[in-house]
Order: structure tokens, then sequence, then C-alpha cells
């Protein structure tokens, strides 16, 4: 958790684990690539007394890890294995919004290279599961003939709180609400309030009130309303 919260990841190098030529650099700079920030947390573990090694993998947009292949091109990526208390847990310090033990979805490699010299060995990765779900509840107010407003309330957890979540962190909060919610209907509209949780893997929450225009129709005594869906 510290080191992810309190380090900056710098962009995706291609081919570049490291920027810094010791660990006391990324330390001074706080910032530096995840690779470094994997190793930084297995030093920090080793210090502790607990075992630790850092682990080549494949992500999933690269390789599929395929032990009985002798070849390091398989390996576009280091995270950090940790032994504590007998248990054994598979951790990447890039994305703050990660849970303890919940890996990024593009760090959930079926295998890897466990790093520690001549003891070195393929492992099995087994991460930390988590439930993921977006659930949405969206109150719409009419009054005679004018569609008012609509409450939006939506929770995220699991990925979809990560995924949503750093894409928060990396954009204006309006403009957050706009791309990601309000432009998905397709339809004009004024944007009234909005508010964000702070998101991680648990939950990230987001209430967004806003007034679309020419939503619904009015049929003789009937109203013809369509649902609201932000989701695609």
């Amino acid at each position: 958790y510290y080191v992810s919260k309190e380090f900056a990841s710098k962009g995706s190098e291609v081919s570049r684990y490291f920027t810094n030529d010791k660990l006391s650099g990324l330390l001074a700079n706080k910032n530096g690539t995840k690779e470094e920030k994997n190793i930084l947390l297995c030093q920090m573990y080793n210090s502790a007394g607990m075992n630790s090694y850092p682990v080549l993998i494949g992500t999933r947009n690269s390789h599929v890890f395929i032990p009985q292949l002798y070849q390091l091109h398989q390996f576009n990526y280091l995270i950090a294995m940790a032994e504590i208390d007998s248990s054994v847990y598979f951790l990447d310090a890039a994305n703050k919004y990660c849970s303890f033990g919940i890996l990024p979805p593009q760090s959930r490699a079926n295998g890897g290279l466990l790093i520690d010299g001549k003891n070195s060995a393929t492992v099995r990765i087994k991460p930390i599961e988590t439930k993921s779900s977006r659930i949405e509840k969206s109150i719409i107010h009419i009054s005679g003939d004018t569609l008012t407003t609509c409450s939006t309330s939506v929770k995220f957890a699991g990925y979809y709180a990560i995924d949503y979540g750093e894409d928060y962190d990396q954009t204006d909060p309006e403009a957050f609400a706009k791309n990601k919610f309000l432009e998905k209907l397709g339809v004009e509209y004024d944007l009234d309030t909005f508010s964000f949780g702070s998101p991680n893997s648990e939950s990230f929450l987001a209430d967004i009130v806003f007034s679309p225009k020419n939503y619904f129709k009015i049929l003789d005594n009937s109203v013809s309303l369509r649902g609201m869906n932000f989701a695609f």
C-alpha cells in the first residue's frame, strides 16, 4: 500500500525495467517504473524478515507463459511474491487502487519465473480473486410534460472499481462525469451536480444529477421513456 501510494509510476518503457541505477534513486526521486516499485516492495518485505522475490511474467496483452519454452522473450514485466505467515501472495505496486493481493488485470498471468539466483524456478501464479460488479440506480423526476432531473448512483466493485478509479484519477472530475456517463446517453443534457468517492478495489461510488433533453415522449395519456444506460 505504501509503495503504490507514495511512489509515482512512470509510463510503460518498452524493454526497460529500470530507470534508476539503485533503489536509493527511487527513494530519492519518489518515482520510477512499475517494475522498480515491485523490486522495492520485495526489498521492504525482506528487510522485515519475510521472504520475497521478484517474478518475471508476460502481461496478458503480451504472452501466455509456457514453462517448457526456455525463452526470455516470454517475459515483459516484473511483479513481487511474498511469503507471509506460511501463505504466498503475488503483488503489484503499479496500481494504487488494488487492495493487498489483488493483481491489476494486465498482471494476472498464469505463471512466471521466480528470480532467486541459482534457486530460480518457474512458479504458478494464484492471485486473490475479487468479485467485479457494476450497479446503477436512476431516479427520474417528471413534472407534467417535462422531465426535470435524473439522479443516478453507480457503485463499482472489483476490477470495475479499479479501472474506473484509475481513469478518474487521470481526468478532471467534470470531464469524467460527462465522458464516462452522460455522453453514453446520446442526447443533450445539462449537468447539475456530481460527486465521487475515493476509489479502491472494494468500491467506487459515483452520484450524478443531470437534466436530459428530449428523453421521453407523451403518447395520449402514456409516457414513453427508455431506461438510463451508461455502460455501453
